[in-house]
Parts: structure tokens; C-alpha cells; sequence
């Protein structure tokens, strides 16, 4: 069976993703917990992926017709009708690719609202440290 060629990049077999421990409450630094697990998120996705890999990945964003609207979570998190979305700013997406190469922020639609998304691509350089 012939993978596809992003998948030929990670180093090892495709990831299984899990939910992080979410934790309650500030933190002493005062970043939400939430942007701090997807800190933790990208460094891991970075720490298993081969130089030169890439990273795609999609978020909905604040130019959404659903930001800032139902109940605010903090950092950007809204929820209506019992799903919390997190809204990424352009800011957190550059902040992730920090390391990375950040090969596009696509912008597309879905749906009948409609949600506003990016699709984030960002790549390891071939050679770190170079």
C-alpha cells in the first residue's frame, strides 16, 4: 500500500491523538489552560515528526459569525448549545508555527452559518538548527 506523502514524513506510525487532562482554574503564570494544552500539542506533534514533515491542521477563527457569542470560557473559547469552540486569532497561529515553516493560512467555509475556518500548514525545516 502506497501512503500518501505527508504521511511518509512522520517519523514513526500515524499519531493517535488523545485528550489531554484538562486542567481547572488559572495558571500561575496566568495563561488559559487551553492554549497551553495546544502548546502541548504542536511540541509533541513537532517532537515525532521528521525534518522537513509537515503539519496541517484546522481551526475555526474570529472572523467567525460564532465568536464572541453564547458563553465565554475565556481565550477564546464560546460555547453555544452545549459545544465550546476555541477561535484562534492570527496571533496563536504564528505564535505555533514558532520553529516551523508557516506555508499557508487558508481561509475556506462550511456549512450553513457559515463556520470560517483556516486550514494551517506549516513544515520542519529539513535540516535544524541550519
Amino acid at each position: 500500500m502506497k501512503l500518501h506523502p505527508i504521511l511518509q514524513s512522520l517519523a514513526c506510525p500515524p499519531l493517535q491523538l488523545i485528550a489531554l487532562p484538562r486542567q481547572r482554574g488559572p495558571l500561575t503564570d496566568g495563561k488559559d489552560p487551553a492554549t497551553e494544552e495546544i502548546r502541548a500539542l504542536v511540541g509533541e506533534v513537532r517532537r515525532v515528526l521528521r525534518p522537513g514533515g509537515t503539519f496541517v491542521y484546522t481551526v475555526r477563527h474570529t472572523g467567525d459569525a460564532h465568536y464572541d457569542t453564547g458563553v465565554a470560557h475565556g481565550d477564546s473559547i464560546f460555547e453555544q448549545g452545549g459545544f465550546a469552540v476555541h477561535f484562534f486569532d492570527r496571533a496563536l497561529v504564528d505564535a505555533l508555527a514558532a520553529g516551523w515553516t508557516l506555508d499557508e493560512v487558508h481561509a475556506f467555509e462550511e456549512g450553513e452559518l457559515p463556520r470560517r475556518l483556516w486550514r494551517i500548514t506549516q513544515s520542519l525545516p529539513r535540516h535544524p538548527g541550519r
